[in-house]
């Protein structure tokens, strides 16, 4: 039978126009089609879907070179199974030291695991992580094995004292900061500054909303988001994004580049702004606008946060882990404990002792030093060591290394002349040596 017979035998529908009704399963196939006959215009948006076509239908030699651009590729788009790169794989940004948070999973604490009864700012438990307090009211801070399953450790805060009347000026927070040439990426002051993402998991006996604040040091510039909790005893994970500051001004220094705070109390005198959409000059008001919880108005209130990363874009990916060893190296820039050691050096006067030792990286600047103990035992040329008592110390960087001169004033003083040989044992604490950002 003819194709002239077949089609004058063929009644369309009512439409006068041939309908996939009209046709049977299976009835056109590639045979019927000559080559090219169909193309991109004659199919209709949407037309073809994931239903009409069969597993494997289109292969790599259906596809012509070049033909998937990234402008067909959907954002985000989710791959089942592997995927497979037979060329270089090229990321937009860098996936290696991108988070810029050092010890975000709490697993370094030098200083101490844990602190009570503490109504004061600074450096308690984790390193890195300063507690940030003013008003009355206390709190008990500690590494913490309390964490979601991926972490090992957490900072724990719980209410030990409740302060029942917030007062305007009262705060009760947490706070990182981040070395100023470490924030130089973030292009800030620049028409390139880009956006950062804040990421951590938290848990609070407390629901509601908190604030968070980034504040830029040099151009005193700043910017609050806030994130709500809501189920309490439950570790919730938190995305916050800011846009890039085209403004301010990081400077390229060893100084404070970005802090952030994690509020969990705030007076009005900063909560009474407004809500932000970008970085401003920095105002009171806007320090902790939106928060709306207040930490110490019960004895019973816990809060929980690890696995913090801070990173460029405006997605949040998975929290880059490090091992143990390279995040405590990052810790000791900005913290070191030293105990018992030996160290040689010279008398310098009656009164002083001058060794020098080795840090186990180049501390940010040169650091002060709280001694455990007010005794060290110093024996000169020729005698035998003696305990003495110390009275003042100076420390200082030497040369481009991670080399320390450490002057010990003692009283007692020493005979003989200047420049004396002498060893130092140090027997009675531990040297804490800080160069930390405050």
């Amino acid at each position: 039978m003819s194709n002239a017979r077949n089609l004058s035998k063929f009644k369309p529908s009512s439409s006068g126009l041939v309908e996939t009704a009209d046709i049977a399963d299976d009835a056109i196939t590639n045979a019927k089609v000559a080559d090219d006959a169909i193309d991109t215009a004659q199919i209709a948006d949407n037309a073809v879907a994931n239903a009409q076509m069969a597993d494997n239908a289109v292969g790599t030699s259906e596809i012509a070179d070049d033909a998937v651009t990234g402008a067909k590729v959907e954002n985000n788009p989710t791959i089942a199974g592997n995927l497979s790169v037979s060329g270089g794989f090229v990321p937009s940004s860098a996936y290696q030291n991108r988070n810029m948070i050092i010890n975000g999973d709490m697993s370094v604490a030098q200083r101490a695991t844990s602190d009570t009864g503490v109504s004061s700012s600074g450096y308690k438990v984790c390193d890195r992580w300063s507690y940030i307090h003013s008003g009355d009211g206390t709190v008990d801070l500690s590494q913490s094995t309390t964490t979601p399953n991926e972490f090992k450790n957490s900072l724990k805060i719980e209410c030990n004292a409740a302060d029942s009347s917030l007062g305007a000026s009262d705060v009760s927070g947490l706070r990182h900061y981040i070395e100023a040439q470490n924030c130089q990426r973030l292009a800030y002051g620049t028409s390139s500054a880009k956006s950062i993402t804040l990421s951590f998991h938290v848990r609070s006996k407390q629901t509601g909303t908190y604030a968070v604040n980034i504040f830029q040091d040099d151009d005193t510039r700043h910017f609050t988001k806030t994130y709500t909790i809501s189920s309490a005893d439950t570790f919730e994970k938190k995305t916050i994004t800011f846009v890039g500051d085209t403004t301010g001004v990081i400077e390229d220094d060893t100084g404070k580049g970005i802090e952030i705070t994690w509020w969990l109390r705030a007076g009005s005198t900063f909560t009474g702004g407004s809500a932000m959409s970008g970085y401003e000059a920095f105002s009171n008001g806007d320090y902790a606008v939106g928060h709306a919880v207040d930490f110490l108005d019960n004895a019973a209130n816990e809060f929980y946060i690890t696995g913090v990363q801070l990173e460029i874009g405006d997605v949040a990916t998975p929290f880059e882990y490090e091992n143990f060893q390279e995040n405590l190296l990052k810790c000791q820039r900005y913290f070191y404990k030293l105990g018992r050691f030996q160290a040689s050096g010279y008398q310098s006067g009656t009164t002083s002792a001058i060794v020098s030792y080795f840090t186990p990286v180049r501390m940010r600047v040169n650091p002060s030093i709280v001694t455990t103990s007010s005794t060290t035992s110093i024996s000169t040329q020729g005698e035998a060591h003696v305990n003495r008592t110390l009275t003042g110390h100076l420390l200082e960087r030497r040369g481009t290394g991670n080399a320390i001169e450490h002057t010990h004033q003692v009283s007692g003083g020493f005979g003989g002349s200047d420049n004396r040989p002498i060893d130092l044992f140090n027997f009675f604490g531990d040297y804490k040596i800080d160069a930390e950002l405050s």
